[in-house]
């Protein structure tokens, strides 16, 4: 609306209008300017073609007016006296055109729903050169008074010659019009102009089309190409705007549907040099190793070529990709057999439709009051032209039946009675882009950019029995972006579909490389491993995310199998059993120490220091758990309680040994420190020394936090506890090992009631044993280690209970006798005995 409410543009295009014209300059009424004056008989007569030949036209009186363009006339000549104009060939697919429009207007005015009490006329004008055209343009936007176009005044003035324009049929002839009738706000709404820059609302804010864009058709071919693969093609064009613009508009889309265009090629139009043009074009397209070409061209050029290609055998079993053929089926009767071409063309009109127009036809009036100047040309009145494409008629049908919907509404017609108001079109122009019904069963609206929404229709061309005939196989919808083709219906050559490829598909898992200028044109190389192919991408061979591997030349990646033990696994099973039993046989040994405390094996054991060792080793077996389930922060640190337990029994075994030592070694060497020992409770503080590292080190890794960590191997994870914050508890773990066992050792010749040090040096051997065995093992296995962790944990545990406790419990529970204060003091005196008698020797 901005660009027409510019009057300057305005008046620039008005001065461009009437130098093109031939008109004259004038100052005019507010300083406006007066493009042209027409003579009498109401049509400009300035054409360089035909000076004094007035275009056919046909009208017919109504209280609106609609123009209508159709090029009645193919060859129109110059007849004997002026102004007058004979028709030399009668075009009768646009002859038959007319008859539809004027059906519609008939229909419309003796219709008691659509603009009631209104009579609608029309002013019908041959178009059939751009010359003749711009004549009738002219005229269209001429008053009815002066018959004068003022490019100030004509925006505000309500007394135009006709309201709407309907046509013209072709893009070059809509395009020349549309930029010198768009300014004016006219709507013009055509039933045959395809190009896609007619979309273009800057600049033909007033066009309006009832048949489908060529952007659409381009989308349906290349969904075609993408439903066989046919991603290595040629594209042939004809030398004017229709072929020139839908062939460009292909090349822009075709990298979205993985198309390459190997050839490009203009098909020439009547030049001298034609044949060996085309000669040159199709040795290209045998060269290009293509079998699949799309067409985009008007009829005539592409007849000449396909008469040349039809006898070349090399492009035989080749397919051909047409754009809308109009008239190519009379062409292929005469080259049966010879070519398989598949056209895409505007979807036909249902049935039931198609019927309905030859009733309304057979059945429709003549119009007595109709005012006709034929001038030699009186056969086009009534011309019917049943080879016409049935879309054309309905899109000339809803053209007319659009205007008049919008003329309803800017009149006020649904209260049943119609203001007969002087308007300007640029008022009708507001309403005709708001239309939206239903005309015999088929929608009609129109979208921002003025185009129909209506689909194509898919057909293959073959011969039976010499005889043309054509198959639906598919059709594409705009509207609801739906792409469906049958390929079975297709006679395919040696009944194989055919293939037009520049490389043919890598191997899933192989990655296309680039070569040549095509993205078509490729070698393949495998994917490594740990990587995958996307279909989004086939250049790239993408890393599998996280938590997920792959194989060599693989496709997708797999998620990596989460290895540790389960709850429910059987070894993680029998290692609670054995965990619970080893706690349950502890309860019981602190139950049986605690009643006999002050008897003589307790008291020899430690007494209370072996209820603390007995408590130390529960704790540690509940570090036993911290290997079962997926390892988190809290098991993970729950591994810390085996390391704090095991280190205060072994302190307490320590504590034990150097006590015996201090007893019936020591005591009599060093009185003042035995004294000091026993005063100060000496074990206790050993005890709480040796433990305090073990305390200091848990300290730190529980601040740390100790998160599990994940060994990624080919195909699995697998979390584990983070072993290396543990090494410094195992470290200290091993020295005091070893100095329990030093001290153990040096206890050996103590009374035997008192003599340990067999079985607590044969227990740390085994606990030290089970470790190293450990570490050796999970240096080489790949393997989750909780089990075997756990495994040396209980082994660890069992071996201190067993050869430190099972013997007291033996003793006090089976053998009594053993446990009395008589049995002590003789193994005492034994033992000193020994000792003097030892001495004596020496």
């Amino acid at each position: 609306m901005q660009l027409v409410e510019d009057r300057q543009a305005g008046r620039q295009a008005g001065r461009q209008a009437g130098r093109q014209a031939g008109g004259s300059e004038e100052g005019g009424e507010g300083g406006g300017v007066t493009l042209l004056s027409f003579p009498a008989h109401g049509l400009p007569s300035n054409d360089p073609e035909h000076l004094d030949c007035v275009p056919l036209q046909y009208t017919q009186p109504g209280d609106y007016v609609i123009g209508g363009l159709f090029s009645l006339c193919t060859t129109p000549i110059t007849g004997r006296h002026a102004g007058e104009c004979k028709c030399a060939v009668v075009d009768e697919m646009s002859c038959h055109l007319f008859q539809v429009m004027r059906l519609a207007v008939t229909e419309i005015n003796s219709s008691g729903r659509l603009l009631p009490n209104v009579t609608l006329g029309y002013h019908v004008l041959d178009c059939t050169s751009e010359a003749i055209c711009l004549k009738a343009m002219l005229y269209f936007v001429s008053t009815k008074k002066g018959l004068q176009v003022n490019s100030q005044s004509f925006l505000y003035n309500d007394q135009t010659n006709v309201k709407a324009v309907i046509g013209p049929m072709f893009s070059s002839i809509a395009l020349s019009l549309g930029a010198i009738l768009s300014p004016f706000l006219m709507p013009q709404v055509s039933y045959g102009a395809t190009n896609e820059k007619l979309s273009n609302k800057w600049s033909y804010p007033s066009f309006f089309r009832t048949i489908p864009s060529d952007n659409n058709q381009v989308r349906a071919m290349l969904m075609l190409l993408a439903k066989f693969q046919w991603n290595w093609i040629a594209l042939l064009t004809s030398e004017e705007d229709y072929g020139e613009d839908g062939g460009q508009s292909l090349l822009e889309l075709a990298s979205q549907f993985g198309v390459c265009v190997a050839y490009k090629g203009k098909l020439p139009t009547g030049s001298s040099n034609s044949t060996t043009r085309i000669n040159e074009m199709i040795q290209n397209i045998i060269r290009s190793r293509v079998n699949v070409t799309v067409l985009f061209s008007l009829f005539a050029p592409a007849v000449t070529f396909f008469q040349m290609a039809a006898k070349e055998t090399k492009l035989k079993d080749k397919v051909w990709i047409a754009s809308e053929p109009l008239t190519y089926e009379a062409f292929l009767e005469q080259n049966a057999g010879k070519l398989t071409i598949l056209p895409v063309t505007q979807s036909k009109l249902p049935e039931e439709l198609e019927s309905e127009f030859n009733r309304r036809e057979n059945a429709k009036t003549d119009t007595q009051n109709e005012t006709k100047a034929m001038h030699g040309c009186e056969e086009c009145g009534s011309v019917i032209d049943k080879g016409v494409d049935g879309q054309y008629e309905f899109s000339v049908y809803s053209a007319v039946h659009a205007v008049a919907h919008a003329l309803h509404q800017l009149l006020g017609c649904d209260s049943g009675k119609c203001r007969k108001d002087a308007f300007h079109p640029k008022d009708l122009l507001v309403e005709l882009q708001k239309v939206n019904f239903s005309l015999l069963n088929h929608s009609v609206y129109f979208d921002k950019n003025g185009n129909h929404l209506s689909g194509y229709d898919i057909v293959v061309w073959d011969w039976n029995a010499g005889k043309l005939s054509s198959t639906k196989i598919g059709f594409y919808s705009p509207a609801s972006e739906t792409f469906e083709v049958d390929g079975s219906l297709i006679n395919w050559t040696n009944n194989k579909v055919l293939t037009s490829v520049c490389s043919e598909e890598c191997q899933t898992g192989h990655r296309r490389k680039w070569a040549g200028s095509h993205r078509c044109c490729f070698t393949c190389e495998v994917c490594p491993d740990e990587t995958f192919l996307n279909t989004s991408d086939l250049y790239v061979c993408q890393p599998c995310p996280n938590g997920h591997w792959s194989s060599k030349g693989s496709a997708l990646c797999q998620p990596r199998t989460l290895v540790y033990l389960f709850w429910t696994d059987s070894v993680s099973i029998i290692l609670q059993v054995v965990s619970l039993l080893f706690l349950v046989m502890v309860s019981g040994t602190v139950a049986v120490f605690a009643t006999n405390l002050k008897t003589p094996v307790v008291r020899s054991a430690g007494g209370k220091i072996s209820l603390l060792m007995l408590a130390s080793l529960a704790l540690s077996c509940c570090g036993v758990f911290s290997n079962v389930g997926r390892p988190t922060v809290a098991t993970c640190q729950l591994a810390i309680v085996f390391a704090l337990g095991f280190t205060t029994c072994l302190s307490c075994i320590t504590v034990r040994s150097f006590q015996l030592l201090c007893i019936f070694k020591l005591a009599a060497k060093l009185p003042n420190a035995f004294d000091f020992w026993v005063k100060e409770q000496g074990q206790y503080i050993l005890i709480f020394l040796c433990t305090t590292p073990q305390i200091a080190i848990s300290i730190y890794l529980l601040i740390r936090g100790l998160p599990p960590v994940e060994i990624i191997n080919k195909d699995t994870i697998m979390p584990i506890c983070n072993i290396s914050g543990l090494v410094l508890n195992l470290f200290y773990v091993g020295l005091l090992s070893l100095f329990s066992f030093v001290c153990s050792h040096m206890g050996k010749k103590l009374p035997d009631n008192y003599n340990e040090a067999k079985c607590t040096a044969f227990s740390l051997f085994i606990c030290i044993t089970s470790w190293i065995s450990y570490f050796t093992l999970i240096s080489v296995y790949t393997g989750n280690p909780a089990a075997f962790n756990a495994a040396a944990m209980l082994i660890t545990l069992f071996a201190i209970f067993g050869s430190y406790f099972i013997p007291k419990c033996h003793a006090i529970l089976i053998r009594p006798e053993l446990n009395t204060t008589t049995h002590f003091q003789s193994c005492i005196q034994l033992y000193t005995m020994q000792n003097n008698t030892q001495s004596k020797l020496n």
